[in-house]
């Protein structure tokens, strides 16, 4: 019996052990990452869904989504090519779901870059 309190503790504290920052390889743009340092810099965490930075393919291009999260009411979503290009910006007051004249729901996400 002891031994399995240990092993059931053990196993809780791995579950609960979570990396926030997954490592990102050198497949991402160095611009990109650049751009997500400052991301992280000036993002501030909140109760709500926080942050984050998604890749996806969207228009046969990776792209990544820089995504202010629920923080503020009327934030938005830029979207950058792999060469920090902005796309387009989704969201914001008047609800923008377009990019480049296409729904960016039709975009396929690849990981999760970073995330608040």
């Amino acid at each position: 019996m002891k031994y399995l309190i240990y092993i059931l503790s053990f196993a809780f504290i791995i579950s609960c052990n979570k990396d926030p920052d997954p490592e990102i390889d050198d497949s991402v743009p160095a611009c990109i990452q650049a751009q997500i340092d400052t991301f992280k810099a000036n993002s501030d965490p909140c109760s709500q869904r926080g942050p984050s930075v998604i890749e996806y393919k969207f228009q046969d291009e990776t792209v990544y989504a820089f995504d202010m999260g629920q923080c503020i009411s009327d934030g938005s979503t830029m979207i950058l090519n792999a060469t920090c290009e902005n796309i387009c910006t989704l969201g914001t007051i008047i609800g923008i779901t377009e990019c480049r004249g296409e729904q960016f729901s039709n975009a396929v996400e690849v990981r999760v870059l970073w995330q608040e």
